[in-house]
């Protein structure tokens, strides 16, 4: 018979595991809606129109940042992962008080030919609607989260 040494990690275990099965169902309806047509979430976004160098001297990926920024808004997206399988949250590890409202933000990748893996949209839930459904602010990075800026919603 098995006896359970340290009941509270076994507690701790099974919420993560509870977490995690609640956001993969939510990421697979919301990407079986978005085939379809529909969307839980805001994803119509003001177009990122960089045309400037950054700090690094690379003018930003606008056509990848937009078309991701899309996919991450329809429950689809590329996350990024560590090295234990789990998807990469935002430390704000440069402790900077402008970036400090995006901690605990989840990473995602912005794949850009040519350009190496520096590209970021981070995904942050700021509370929830009338019904229960999350709400989400999103931003992006090509600074190595020196800055990260918002995309603001689309005005009809």
């Amino acid at each position: 018979m098995f006896t359970r040494l340290f009941p509270e990690d076994e507690e701790r275990h099974n919420a993560n595991l509870v977490q995690q099965f609640t956001e993969t169902r939510r990421q697979f309806y919301n990407s079986i809606l978005a085939a379809v047509g529909f969307s839980l979430g805001f994803t119509d976004f003001e177009p990122v129109q960089a045309t400037k160098p950054d700090r690094s001297g690379k003018t930003p990926p606008s056509r990848q940042i937009n078309k991701e920024i899309k996919e991450v808004a329809s429950g689809r997206g590329t996350p990024r992962y560590d090295e234990n399988g789990n998807q990469v949250v935002f430390e704000n590890r440069y402790n900077t008080a402008k970036e400090i409202k995006w901690e605990n933000a989840l990473e995602y990748e912005v794949l850009v030919p040519d350009k190496g893996n520096t590209y970021r949209i981070l995904k942050k839930e700021v509370g929830v609607d009338a019904n229960g459904n999350p709400l989400y602010k999103y931003g992006w990075t090509n600074e190595h989260y020196k800055k990260i800026y918002e995309f603001k919603p689309k005005t009809k």
